[in-house]
């Protein structure tokens, strides 16, 4: 039931999200009145667990929410087909009778599938038997190396009515900006978007979290294909007001349990921290514009509509008063690289620096 914190909640007014077992469980009784006792859950939630190779073990090392999801099942659950970690998953975890659920996640992007063995008792009409193989996808071996001819003619009529618009050349790079961070954890590439929110919404200071950044922008013609694939959400840019307290706490948030997937990158500001130093105590220094932080000030921010409200575990960014939505993500990159003076270069400045 992560999804509302992964949302702008213009994107679902009309949408109400329910706790995932008590949900399960409620037609798990409904439909067990018709004798139904054979039941699969298609759960977008997973976890964890090291990958091997082989029918499911007995005993296996899971971690993440779909834990505690299955622990509350319904015992007449015999399948839990998860996703959305992107890992592999291939267990048997206790559902509420203490009965094992098989659980199963086969990576992302297609890398693999999980093949699923069921035997079905006729008579009690339930599953008494169920194991799952979780097969790789790769296709180095004939047969199955050659593209299939519809699905080739498909991707071609769509890539020729979308090309004018992800071919268009936004800028000329000078050399590869990436994701790759520093010992204090900034990039380049994350410097560069994080200018570029703060840029258009002219505010002083912007965040992103940098699990948006999905790809790197490679040196050479840079086109707003590339930059959608940089970060390929269709956000919004917004602006909003914080005291200088709330932004010195959504820096501590980084090293606070549980830790957020993602650090920060900022613009505007300079920060130093301490790792060494006991949470919420290891932000040392903070200037804006070159002059300290006033706790007691305010300080306009822009970010993205789902960092402003709290995604990636961020929730100090919900306390702050909302002043306007920008333009999109992509369509921001590409109006502040087009600004520059060509080829552009991009390094990391120091606005972050690690003390120990």
């Amino acid at each position: 039931m992560t999804t509302p914190e992964r949302l702008a909640p213009h994107r679902a007014d009309d949408v109400k999200f329910l706790n995932e077992t008590e949900s399960v469980n409620r037609y798990v009784a409904e439909v067990r009145k018709n004798g139904v006792h054979a039941i699969v859950v298609l759960l977008h939630e997973g976890g964890k667990q090291e990958a091997y190779e082989g029918p499911t073990h007995e005993k296996a090392n899971v971690t993440g929410r779909v834990m505690g999801i299955v622990a509350g099942l319904d015992g007449d659950v015999d399948v839990v087909l998860s996703g959305h970690t992107h890992e592999f998953t291939n267990a048997y975890l206790p559902n509420v009778a203490g009965k094992p659920v098989l659980v199963t996640q086969a990576w992302s992007s297609s890398k693999g599938y999980a093949d699923v063995d069921l035997t079905l008792d006729p008579v009690s009409r339930d599953i008494i038997n169920k194991t799952a193989w979780i097969v790789v996808t790769y296709a180095d071996i004939p047969p199955g190396t050659s593209p299939d001819p519809e699905t080739t003619a498909f991707l071609a009529t769509d890539s020729q009515a979308v090309a004018p618009v992800i071919s268009r050349q936004i800028a000329v790079v000078a050399q590869d900006i990436t994701r790759e961070q520093n010992a204090a954890g900034e990039s380049a590439l994350g410097d560069l978007l994080v200018d570029s929110q703060r840029s258009i919404m002219e505010t002083d200071v912007a965040f992103i979290t940098t699990g948006t950044l999905r790809a790197d922008l490679k040196q050479g013609n840079a086109t707003w294909g590339d930059l959608f694939k940089i970060q390929p959400f269709s956000g919004t840019i917004v602006s909003m007001e914080l005291t200088g307290q709330q932004i010195h706490d959504a820096l501590e948030r980084q090293w606070q349990e549980p830790l957020p997937p993602h650090p920060l990158a900022v613009s505007g500001m300079t920060y130093t921290y301490d790792a060494a130093q006991p949470e919420v105590s290891r932000v040392k220094e903070i200037r804006v514009g070159g002059v300290p932080l006033n706790p007691d000030a305010t300080y306009t921010s822009a970010m993205m509509d789902y960092l402003s409200i709290g995604g990636d575990g961020y929730t100090v960014f919900t306390n702050g008063t909302l002043i306007t939505s920008g333009p999109s993500d992509v369509d921001t990159l590409a109006s502040y690289l087009g600004s520059f003076p060509q080829p552009v270069n991009m390094t990391a400045d120091g606005r972050i620096q690690r003390i120990h």
